[in-house]
């Protein structure tokens, strides 16, 4: 598997290159982003705080 990040891709990129809905490539970007910042997955986060 590729990690199209380490290949210099944007998240617009690859949502291109694997034809994904922009909303799709959006919610993988804010999990990932929230992934770098908090350490953990917004998707599987607790809703409770």
């Amino acid at each position: 598997m590729i990690d199209y990040r380490k290949a210099g891709l944007t998240w617009v990129e690859i949502g291109l290159l694997v034809d994904l809905p922009a909303t799709e490539v959006r919610e993988k970007v804010t999990d990932y982003l929230h992934k770098e910042v908090y350490g953990e997955s917004k998707n599987t986060k607790a809703v409770q705080s």
